[in-house]
Protein backbone atom coordinates (compact mmCIF):
# COMPACT_ATOMS: atom_id res chain seq x y z
CA UNK A 1 0.00 0.00 0.00
CA UNK A 2 1.14 3.59 -0.54
CA UNK A 3 2.03 5.19 2.73
CA UNK A 4 2.21 8.83 3.73
CA UNK A 5 2.74 10.45 7.09
CA UNK A 6 -0.19 12.48 8.33
CA UNK A 7 -0.26 14.43 11.57
CA UNK A 8 -3.67 14.56 13.18
CA UNK A 9 -5.19 16.02 16.35
CA UNK A 10 -6.62 13.51 18.71
CA UNK A 11 -9.06 14.44 21.44
CA UNK A 12 -8.26 12.85 24.77
CA UNK A 13 -11.32 11.84 26.74
CA UNK A 14 -10.93 11.60 30.46
CA UNK A 15 -13.50 10.36 32.93
CA UNK A 16 -13.52 11.19 36.63
CA UNK A 17 -14.69 8.65 39.16
CA UNK A 18 -16.50 10.06 42.16
CA UNK A 19 -16.08 8.39 45.52
CA UNK A 20 -19.35 8.34 47.41
CA UNK A 21 -19.03 7.80 51.15
CA UNK A 22 -22.01 7.27 53.42
CA UNK A 23 -21.67 9.01 56.80
CA UNK A 24 -23.75 8.51 59.96
CA UNK A 25 -24.27 11.38 62.35
CA UNK A 26 -22.64 11.12 65.71
CA UNK A 27 -25.03 10.56 68.58
CA UNK A 28 -28.01 10.25 66.35
CA UNK A 29 -29.89 7.70 64.33
CA UNK A 30 -28.26 6.76 61.12
CA UNK A 31 -30.29 7.12 57.94
CA UNK A 32 -30.03 4.49 55.15
CA UNK A 33 -27.69 5.47 52.34
CA UNK A 34 -29.29 5.58 48.92
CA UNK A 35 -27.43 3.81 46.00
CA UNK A 36 -26.23 6.25 43.33
CA UNK A 37 -28.28 6.22 40.17
CA UNK A 38 -26.96 4.05 37.31
CA UNK A 39 -27.28 5.80 33.91
CA UNK A 40 -28.24 4.00 30.70
CA UNK A 41 -25.49 3.30 28.12
CA UNK A 42 -24.94 6.18 25.73
CA UNK A 43 -26.37 5.40 22.28
CA UNK A 44 -23.99 5.79 19.32
CA UNK A 45 -24.10 9.21 17.71
CA UNK A 46 -25.56 8.76 14.21
CA UNK A 47 -23.58 11.77 13.06
CA UNK A 48 -20.37 9.84 13.75
CA UNK A 49 -21.42 6.65 11.97
CA UNK A 50 -20.43 5.73 8.42
CA UNK A 51 -22.10 2.90 6.53
CA UNK A 52 -21.15 1.60 3.12
CA UNK A 53 -20.46 -1.33 0.84
CA UNK A 54 -17.33 -3.29 -0.16
CA UNK A 55 -17.40 -4.60 -3.70
CA UNK A 56 -15.70 -6.30 -6.52
CA UNK A 57 -18.85 -8.23 -6.56
CA UNK A 58 -20.31 -7.71 -3.06
CA UNK A 59 -17.59 -8.94 -0.67
CA UNK A 60 -18.73 -10.99 2.33
CA UNK A 61 -16.35 -11.39 5.26
CA UNK A 62 -14.24 -8.25 4.87
CA UNK A 63 -13.66 -5.71 7.65
CA UNK A 64 -13.42 -1.94 7.28
CA UNK A 65 -11.55 0.59 9.39
CA UNK A 66 -10.72 4.29 9.42
CA UNK A 67 -7.00 4.61 8.68
CA UNK A 68 -6.30 7.32 11.26
CA UNK A 69 -2.51 7.21 10.93
CA UNK A 70 -2.53 6.74 7.13
CA UNK A 71 -0.24 3.70 7.23
CA UNK A 72 -2.38 1.52 4.99
CA UNK A 73 -3.27 -0.91 7.77
CA UNK A 74 -6.08 -1.41 10.25
CA UNK A 75 -4.34 -0.92 13.60
CA UNK A 76 -5.60 -1.65 17.12
CA UNK A 77 -7.65 1.26 18.40
CA UNK A 78 -8.74 2.51 14.99
CA UNK A 79 -12.53 2.55 14.50
CA UNK A 80 -13.49 -0.65 12.67
CA UNK A 81 -16.52 -2.59 11.52
CA UNK A 82 -17.45 -6.20 11.99
CA UNK A 83 -17.48 -8.56 9.00
CA UNK A 84 -19.35 -7.38 5.95
CA UNK A 85 -22.60 -9.22 5.18
CA UNK A 86 -23.85 -10.95 2.02
CA UNK A 87 -24.36 -7.57 0.35
CA UNK A 88 -20.90 -6.33 1.37
CA UNK A 89 -22.37 -3.84 3.86
CA UNK A 90 -20.51 -2.44 6.86
CA UNK A 91 -20.88 0.19 9.58
CA UNK A 92 -18.07 2.01 11.39
CA UNK A 93 -18.53 4.18 14.49
CA UNK A 94 -16.04 7.05 14.63
CA UNK A 95 -14.99 8.94 17.77
CA UNK A 96 -15.15 12.39 16.20
CA UNK A 97 -16.27 14.28 13.12
CA UNK A 98 -12.60 14.94 12.35
CA UNK A 99 -12.01 11.22 11.89
CA UNK A 100 -14.82 10.90 9.39
CA UNK A 101 -13.62 13.96 7.50
CA UNK A 102 -9.88 13.22 7.43
CA UNK A 103 -9.35 9.45 7.44
CA UNK A 104 -9.47 7.17 4.42
CA UNK A 105 -11.32 3.87 4.73
CA UNK A 106 -9.54 0.53 4.39
CA UNK A 107 -11.23 -2.77 3.59
CA UNK A 108 -9.19 -5.81 4.61
CA UNK A 109 -10.29 -8.79 2.52
CA UNK A 110 -9.03 -12.12 3.95
CA UNK A 111 -8.37 -15.15 1.76
CA UNK A 112 -11.55 -16.85 2.97
CA UNK A 113 -13.80 -13.88 2.15
CA UNK A 114 -16.46 -14.51 -0.49
CA UNK A 115 -17.09 -12.49 -3.62
CA UNK A 116 -20.85 -12.95 -3.91
CA UNK A 117 -20.57 -12.94 -7.71
CA UNK A 118 -19.09 -16.43 -7.13
CA UNK A 119 -20.70 -17.36 -3.79
CA UNK A 120 -19.28 -20.89 -3.56
CA UNK A 121 -15.66 -19.86 -3.91
CA UNK A 122 -13.37 -17.90 -1.51
CA UNK A 123 -11.32 -15.10 -3.04
CA UNK A 124 -8.25 -17.26 -2.41
CA UNK A 125 -5.68 -14.56 -1.63
CA UNK A 126 -5.88 -11.76 0.93
CA UNK A 127 -5.80 -8.19 -0.33
CA UNK A 128 -6.74 -4.69 0.79
CA UNK A 129 -8.86 -1.99 -0.79
CA UNK A 130 -9.41 1.64 0.12
CA UNK A 131 -11.60 4.69 -0.44
CA UNK A 132 -10.71 8.38 -0.02
CA UNK A 133 -11.63 10.30 3.12
CA UNK A 134 -15.21 11.49 2.98
CA UNK A 135 -16.04 8.91 0.27
CA UNK A 136 -16.29 5.77 2.39
CA UNK A 137 -19.81 4.86 1.28
CA UNK A 138 -18.24 2.60 -1.36
CA UNK A 139 -14.94 0.72 -1.18
CA UNK A 140 -14.09 -0.81 -4.55
CA UNK A 141 -11.06 -1.68 -6.68
CA UNK A 142 -11.50 1.64 -8.52
CA UNK A 143 -11.69 3.73 -5.32
CA UNK A 144 -8.53 1.84 -4.28
CA UNK A 145 -6.72 3.05 -7.39
CA UNK A 146 -8.07 6.53 -6.70
CA UNK A 147 -6.84 6.51 -3.09
CA UNK A 148 -3.37 5.39 -4.26
CA UNK A 149 -3.17 8.55 -6.38
CA UNK A 150 -4.37 10.80 -3.55
CA UNK A 151 -1.96 9.23 -1.06
CA UNK A 152 0.81 9.89 -3.57
CA UNK A 153 0.04 13.62 -3.54
CA UNK A 154 -2.39 14.06 -6.43
CA UNK A 155 -5.30 16.42 -5.59
CA UNK A 156 -8.55 14.50 -5.26
CA UNK A 157 -10.40 16.25 -8.09
CA UNK A 158 -7.48 15.68 -10.45
CA UNK A 159 -7.17 12.06 -9.32
CA UNK A 160 -10.86 11.44 -10.07
CA UNK A 161 -10.47 12.77 -13.61
CA UNK A 162 -7.23 10.86 -14.16
CA UNK A 163 -8.63 7.52 -13.00
CA UNK A 164 -11.77 7.92 -15.11
CA UNK A 165 -9.64 8.65 -18.20
CA UNK A 166 -7.21 5.83 -17.49
CA UNK A 167 -10.01 3.25 -17.22
CA UNK A 168 -11.99 4.69 -20.17
CA UNK A 169 -14.99 5.64 -18.04
CA UNK A 170 -17.31 8.10 -19.75
CA UNK A 171 -18.07 10.10 -16.57
CA UNK A 172 -15.71 11.26 -13.84
CA UNK A 173 -18.28 10.45 -11.14
CA UNK A 174 -18.21 6.80 -12.27
CA UNK A 175 -15.10 6.28 -10.16
CA UNK A 176 -17.62 6.01 -7.27
CA UNK A 177 -20.10 3.87 -9.21
CA UNK A 178 -21.47 0.76 -7.49
CA UNK A 179 -21.37 -1.28 -10.68
CA UNK A 180 -22.30 -4.46 -8.78
CA UNK A 181 -25.58 -2.89 -7.64
CA UNK A 182 -26.36 -1.04 -10.88
CA UNK A 183 -25.13 -3.20 -13.81
CA UNK A 184 -27.24 -1.23 -16.30
CA UNK A 185 -25.46 2.07 -15.60
CA UNK A 186 -23.48 3.55 -18.47
CA UNK A 187 -20.01 2.73 -17.13
CA UNK A 188 -20.86 -0.43 -15.17
CA UNK A 189 -19.60 -2.93 -17.74
CA UNK A 190 -16.21 -1.24 -18.13
CA UNK A 191 -15.81 -0.51 -14.42
CA UNK A 192 -16.70 -4.06 -13.47
CA UNK A 193 -14.43 -5.61 -16.08
CA UNK A 194 -11.40 -3.46 -15.19
CA UNK A 195 -11.97 -4.15 -11.48
CA UNK A 196 -12.41 -7.90 -11.88
CA UNK A 197 -9.83 -8.62 -14.58
CA UNK A 198 -7.11 -6.01 -13.97
CA UNK A 199 -7.14 -4.30 -10.57
CA UNK A 200 -8.10 -7.16 -8.22
CA UNK A 201 -5.56 -9.63 -9.71
CA UNK A 202 -2.87 -6.96 -9.27
CA UNK A 203 -3.91 -6.36 -5.65
CA UNK A 204 -3.84 -10.09 -4.89
CA UNK A 205 -0.38 -10.41 -6.42
CA UNK A 206 0.98 -7.38 -4.57
CA UNK A 207 1.72 -5.53 -7.80
CA UNK A 208 2.02 -1.76 -7.91
CA UNK A 209 -0.90 0.30 -9.18
CA UNK A 210 -0.24 3.72 -10.67
CA UNK A 211 -2.40 6.60 -11.88
CA UNK A 212 -1.03 8.65 -14.76
CA UNK A 213 -1.23 12.46 -14.38
CA UNK A 214 -3.60 14.44 -16.56
CA UNK A 215 -0.76 15.75 -18.69
CA UNK A 216 2.62 14.29 -19.61
CA UNK A 217 5.86 15.55 -21.10
CA UNK A 218 7.02 14.19 -24.46
CA UNK A 219 9.01 11.02 -23.91
CA UNK A 220 9.81 8.87 -26.96
CA UNK A 221 9.28 5.19 -26.23
CA UNK A 222 9.79 1.81 -27.89
CA UNK A 223 8.11 -1.36 -26.70
CA UNK A 224 9.25 -4.62 -28.27
CA UNK A 225 6.12 -6.71 -28.77
CA UNK A 226 7.66 -9.74 -30.43
CA UNK A 227 11.16 -10.88 -31.38
CA UNK A 228 11.86 -14.14 -33.23
CA UNK A 229 15.45 -15.15 -34.02
CA UNK A 230 16.46 -18.33 -35.83
CA UNK A 231 19.80 -17.22 -37.25
CA UNK A 232 21.36 -14.09 -38.76
CA UNK A 233 19.53 -14.70 -42.04
CA UNK A 234 16.12 -15.43 -40.50
CA UNK A 235 14.64 -13.19 -37.83
CA UNK A 236 11.78 -10.78 -37.25
CA UNK A 237 10.59 -8.27 -34.73
CA UNK A 238 7.63 -6.06 -34.00
CA UNK A 239 7.59 -2.99 -31.78
CA UNK A 240 5.33 -0.10 -30.79
CA UNK A 241 6.73 3.41 -30.85
CA UNK A 242 5.17 6.61 -29.50
CA UNK A 243 5.88 10.01 -27.95
CA UNK A 244 3.87 9.75 -24.68
CA UNK A 245 1.91 12.97 -25.40
CA UNK A 246 -1.74 12.93 -24.30
CA UNK A 247 -4.56 14.13 -26.55
CA UNK A 248 -7.86 15.71 -25.44
CA UNK A 249 -9.18 12.27 -24.42
CA UNK A 250 -6.03 11.81 -22.30
CA UNK A 251 -4.80 9.02 -24.53
CA UNK A 252 -1.39 8.63 -26.13
CA UNK A 253 -0.74 7.55 -29.71
CA UNK A 254 1.61 4.86 -30.99
CA UNK A 255 2.55 3.15 -34.24
CA UNK A 256 3.01 -0.55 -34.97
CA UNK A 257 6.40 -1.21 -36.66
CA UNK A 258 7.49 -4.55 -38.14
CA UNK A 259 10.61 -5.96 -39.83
CA UNK A 260 11.59 -9.42 -41.09
CA UNK A 261 14.55 -11.06 -42.82
CA UNK A 262 13.97 -14.38 -44.59
CA UNK A 263 16.85 -16.42 -46.03
CA UNK A 264 19.09 -13.37 -45.91
CA UNK A 265 16.72 -10.95 -47.68
CA UNK A 266 14.33 -8.35 -46.22
CA UNK A 267 10.61 -9.04 -46.55
CA UNK A 268 8.51 -6.26 -48.09
CA UNK A 269 7.10 -4.28 -45.16
CA UNK A 270 3.63 -4.09 -46.73
CA UNK A 271 3.41 -7.89 -46.68
CA UNK A 272 3.90 -7.93 -42.90
CA UNK A 273 0.63 -6.06 -42.36
CA UNK A 274 -1.53 -7.94 -44.89
CA UNK A 275 -3.50 -9.98 -42.28
CA UNK A 276 -4.16 -6.99 -40.04
CA UNK A 277 -7.80 -6.11 -40.69
CA UNK A 278 -10.55 -5.15 -38.29
CA UNK A 279 -14.32 -5.86 -38.47
CA UNK A 280 -14.46 -9.22 -40.25
CA UNK A 281 -17.27 -9.35 -42.83
CA UNK A 282 -19.12 -12.39 -44.13
CA UNK A 283 -16.23 -13.66 -46.25
CA UNK A 284 -15.45 -17.25 -47.15
CA UNK A 285 -11.90 -16.97 -48.48
CA UNK A 286 -8.75 -14.93 -48.05
CA UNK A 287 -9.07 -13.76 -51.64
CA UNK A 288 -12.34 -12.03 -50.79
CA UNK A 289 -10.76 -10.31 -47.80
CA UNK A 290 -8.00 -8.65 -49.81
CA UNK A 291 -10.58 -7.16 -52.19
CA UNK A 292 -12.45 -5.36 -49.43
CA UNK A 293 -11.80 -1.70 -48.70
CA UNK A 294 -12.35 0.70 -45.82
CA UNK A 295 -15.52 1.93 -47.49
CA UNK A 296 -17.02 -1.52 -46.86
CA UNK A 297 -16.43 -1.38 -43.13
CA UNK A 298 -12.81 -2.51 -42.96
CA UNK A 299 -9.81 -0.82 -41.39
CA UNK A 300 -6.39 -1.79 -42.70
CA UNK A 301 -3.95 -1.59 -39.78
CA UNK A 302 -0.67 -0.92 -41.56
CA UNK A 303 2.46 0.89 -40.39
CA UNK A 304 0.75 4.28 -40.69
CA UNK A 305 -2.30 3.48 -38.56
CA UNK A 306 -2.35 5.51 -35.30
CA UNK A 307 -3.29 3.33 -32.32
CA UNK A 308 -4.35 4.68 -28.92
CA UNK A 309 -3.66 3.81 -25.27
CA UNK A 310 -4.06 5.19 -21.78
CA UNK A 311 -1.14 5.46 -19.35
CA UNK A 312 -0.78 4.12 -15.82
CA UNK A 313 -1.33 0.69 -14.26
CA UNK A 314 -3.71 -0.76 -15.24
CA UNK A 315 -4.08 0.83 -18.65
CA UNK A 316 -6.07 0.24 -21.82
CA UNK A 317 -4.61 -0.26 -25.28
CA UNK A 318 -6.83 0.23 -28.34
CA UNK A 319 -5.46 -1.49 -31.44
CA UNK A 320 -6.85 -0.76 -34.90
CA UNK A 321 -9.62 1.34 -33.42
CA UNK A 322 -11.52 -1.65 -32.07
CA UNK A 323 -9.43 -4.40 -30.43
CA UNK A 324 -9.01 -3.27 -26.81
CA UNK A 325 -6.79 -4.82 -24.15
CA UNK A 326 -6.34 -4.11 -20.45
CA UNK A 327 -2.74 -4.18 -19.24
CA UNK A 328 -1.05 -4.36 -15.85
CA UNK A 329 2.70 -3.81 -15.65
CA UNK A 330 5.33 -4.20 -12.97
CA UNK A 331 9.14 -4.14 -12.91
CA UNK A 332 11.40 -7.03 -11.96
CA UNK A 333 15.10 -6.72 -11.10
CA UNK A 334 17.28 -9.08 -13.18
CA UNK A 335 20.70 -7.76 -12.12
CA UNK A 336 23.33 -10.51 -12.23
CA UNK A 337 21.04 -13.09 -13.82
CA UNK A 338 22.27 -15.00 -16.89
CA UNK A 339 20.86 -13.59 -20.13
CA UNK A 340 20.03 -17.08 -21.40
CA UNK A 341 18.10 -17.92 -18.20
CA UNK A 342 15.99 -14.75 -18.39
CA UNK A 343 15.17 -15.34 -22.06
CA UNK A 344 14.24 -18.94 -21.30
CA UNK A 345 11.91 -17.81 -18.49
CA UNK A 346 10.27 -15.20 -20.73
CA UNK A 347 9.60 -17.83 -23.37
CA UNK A 348 7.95 -20.11 -20.80
CA UNK A 349 5.45 -17.39 -19.88
CA UNK A 350 1.75 -17.64 -20.76
CA UNK A 351 2.06 -15.26 -23.71
CA UNK A 352 5.31 -15.69 -25.61
CA UNK A 353 6.71 -12.46 -27.06
CA UNK A 354 10.30 -13.61 -27.61
CA UNK A 355 11.39 -16.69 -29.54
CA UNK A 356 15.16 -17.14 -29.31
CA UNK A 357 17.24 -20.27 -28.76
CA UNK A 358 19.22 -19.38 -25.58
CA UNK A 359 22.02 -21.77 -26.56
CA UNK A 360 22.87 -19.43 -29.46
CA UNK A 361 23.86 -16.70 -27.00
CA UNK A 362 27.32 -16.13 -25.57
CA UNK A 363 27.57 -16.60 -21.77
CA UNK A 364 26.67 -13.27 -20.20
CA UNK A 365 24.81 -11.81 -17.23
CA UNK A 366 22.73 -8.67 -16.96
CA UNK A 367 24.67 -5.79 -15.34
CA UNK A 368 23.67 -4.15 -12.05
CA UNK A 369 20.51 -2.09 -12.37
CA UNK A 370 19.01 -4.20 -15.15
CA UNK A 371 15.27 -4.75 -15.03
CA UNK A 372 12.49 -6.06 -17.22
CA UNK A 373 8.95 -4.74 -17.42
CA UNK A 374 6.54 -7.62 -16.96
CA UNK A 375 3.17 -6.95 -18.52
CA UNK A 376 0.02 -9.02 -18.18
CA UNK A 377 -3.38 -8.39 -19.65
CA UNK A 378 -6.34 -9.65 -21.59
CA UNK A 379 -8.93 -8.67 -24.13
CA UNK A 380 -11.73 -6.29 -23.17
CA UNK A 381 -14.91 -8.13 -24.05
CA UNK A 382 -18.45 -6.99 -24.37
CA UNK A 383 -21.10 -9.31 -22.95
CA UNK A 384 -20.75 -11.76 -25.81
CA UNK A 385 -19.07 -15.06 -26.64
CA UNK A 386 -15.93 -14.42 -28.67
CA UNK A 387 -13.59 -16.56 -30.76
CA UNK A 388 -10.02 -16.36 -29.46
CA UNK A 389 -8.19 -16.50 -32.79
CA UNK A 390 -10.25 -14.08 -34.83
CA UNK A 391 -11.95 -11.80 -32.33
CA UNK A 392 -15.30 -12.54 -33.97
CA UNK A 393 -18.25 -12.89 -31.64
CA UNK A 394 -21.59 -14.63 -31.46
CA UNK A 395 -23.89 -11.67 -30.88
CA UNK A 396 -26.87 -13.77 -29.80
CA UNK A 397 -24.97 -15.31 -26.85
CA UNK A 398 -23.76 -13.64 -23.67
CA UNK A 399 -22.22 -16.54 -21.71
CA UNK A 400 -20.55 -19.86 -22.42
CA UNK A 401 -23.34 -21.53 -20.50
CA UNK A 402 -25.77 -20.18 -23.10
CA UNK A 403 -23.51 -21.64 -25.78
CA UNK A 404 -23.84 -25.09 -24.20
CA UNK A 405 -27.60 -24.72 -23.87
CA UNK A 406 -28.09 -23.53 -27.47
CA UNK A 407 -25.95 -26.22 -29.12
CA UNK A 408 -26.52 -29.44 -27.15
CA UNK A 409 -25.66 -32.99 -28.21
CA UNK A 410 -27.26 -35.38 -29.07
CA UNK A 411 -28.98 -33.58 -31.92
CA UNK A 412 -32.66 -34.12 -32.68
CA UNK A 413 -31.83 -35.08 -36.26
CA UNK A 414 -29.15 -34.51 -38.88
CA UNK A 415 -26.66 -31.72 -38.06
CA UNK A 416 -27.54 -28.25 -39.35
CA UNK A 417 -26.21 -24.72 -39.00
CA UNK A 418 -28.97 -23.86 -36.51
CA UNK A 419 -27.98 -26.72 -34.19
CA UNK A 420 -24.17 -26.40 -34.34
CA UNK A 421 -21.66 -23.62 -33.78
CA UNK A 422 -18.83 -22.67 -36.14
CA UNK A 423 -15.24 -23.57 -35.25
CA UNK A 424 -13.76 -21.80 -38.26
CA UNK A 425 -13.40 -21.72 -42.01
CA UNK A 426 -10.70 -23.08 -44.28
CA UNK A 427 -9.81 -21.66 -47.67
CA UNK A 428 -8.82 -23.28 -50.94
CA UNK A 429 -10.52 -24.85 -53.91
CA UNK A 430 -13.28 -26.10 -51.58
CA UNK A 431 -14.46 -23.85 -48.75
CA UNK A 432 -15.28 -25.87 -45.63
CA UNK A 433 -16.37 -24.97 -42.14
CA UNK A 434 -16.00 -27.05 -38.99
CA UNK A 435 -18.92 -27.04 -36.55
CA UNK A 436 -19.61 -28.49 -33.11
CA UNK A 437 -22.25 -29.40 -30.55
CA UNK A 438 -21.66 -30.06 -26.85
CA UNK A 439 -22.71 -33.05 -24.77
CA UNK A 440 -23.52 -32.94 -21.07
CA UNK A 441 -20.88 -35.68 -20.70
CA UNK A 442 -18.17 -33.12 -21.37
CA UNK A 443 -17.55 -34.29 -24.95
CA UNK A 444 -17.91 -32.09 -28.03
CA UNK A 445 -18.83 -33.64 -31.39
CA UNK A 446 -17.36 -32.17 -34.58
CA UNK A 447 -18.58 -32.03 -38.18
CA UNK A 448 -17.35 -30.47 -41.41
CA UNK A 449 -19.44 -29.17 -44.26
CA UNK A 450 -18.78 -27.49 -47.59
CA UNK A 451 -19.87 -23.86 -48.01
CA UNK A 452 -21.74 -23.24 -51.26
CA UNK A 453 -23.58 -19.96 -51.80
CA UNK A 454 -23.37 -19.26 -48.07
CA UNK A 455 -24.96 -22.58 -47.03
CA UNK A 456 -23.46 -25.79 -45.56
CA UNK A 457 -23.80 -28.99 -47.61
CA UNK A 458 -22.16 -32.42 -47.61
CA UNK A 459 -21.93 -32.79 -43.84
CA UNK A 460 -19.35 -35.27 -42.51
CA UNK A 461 -18.43 -36.37 -38.99
CA UNK A 462 -15.03 -35.02 -37.95
CA UNK A 463 -14.41 -36.69 -34.58
CA UNK A 464 -14.91 -35.60 -30.98
CA UNK A 465 -12.99 -34.18 -28.04
CA UNK A 466 -13.42 -33.04 -24.46
CA UNK A 467 -14.66 -29.51 -23.77
CA UNK A 468 -13.84 -27.60 -20.57
CA UNK A 469 -14.52 -24.12 -19.19
CA UNK A 470 -11.72 -22.53 -17.19
CA UNK A 471 -10.88 -19.01 -16.06
CA UNK A 472 -8.11 -16.93 -17.58
CA UNK A 473 -7.44 -13.64 -15.74
CA UNK A 474 -11.02 -13.50 -14.57
CA UNK A 475 -12.69 -14.30 -17.91
CA UNK A 476 -14.30 -17.69 -18.64
CA UNK A 477 -12.64 -19.53 -21.53
CA UNK A 478 -13.77 -22.71 -23.28
CA UNK A 479 -11.10 -25.09 -24.55
CA UNK A 480 -11.76 -27.90 -27.02
CA UNK A 481 -9.56 -30.99 -27.28
CA UNK A 482 -8.85 -32.97 -30.45
CA UNK A 483 -10.22 -30.34 -32.82
CA UNK A 484 -10.32 -31.30 -36.52
CA UNK A 485 -6.98 -30.77 -38.20
CA UNK A 486 -6.88 -28.02 -40.80
CA UNK A 487 -4.41 -28.39 -43.66
CA UNK A 488 -5.19 -24.88 -44.88
CA UNK A 489 -5.09 -21.54 -42.99
CA UNK A 490 -8.21 -20.56 -41.11
CA UNK A 491 -10.15 -17.32 -41.25
CA UNK A 492 -12.28 -17.56 -38.11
Amino acid sequence: MDRSLVCRRFAACCSAAALVIGLSACGGGGGDATDPAVSDPVAPDPALTISGTVIDGPIKGASVCLDLNANGQCDAGEPASGSTDDAGRFTVQAASADQLRDAACLAMVPADAIDMDAPGQPVGAAFAMAAPAGKCGLVSPITTLLQRAIAGGMPQAEAEQAVAAQLALSKTESVYLNYADDPAAADSAMAGMMSRDAIVPALKAGQTLAVAPLSTLPQPSIEVVRFVFTDTDNYSWRYFTGDNVMDEQRQVSFLDRRMQWFNGSPVDTADLYTPEWEATPNATSFEEIWKLTESMGWTHCDQGFVHKATLGTPSIRNLCGGDRQHLTQWTEDISGQPVADVLDRIQRAELVSVVVNPTLLQPAVFPEGSAIAVRAGGEIFAANVWYRESGNRIDSLHTLEELLDDFPYPLPGQPSEDETVSLGFTSGSTIKVYRAAFGADGIARYWSCEVVNGACINWQEAGSGAWAITSYRGSPVMTLANQPNESEPGID
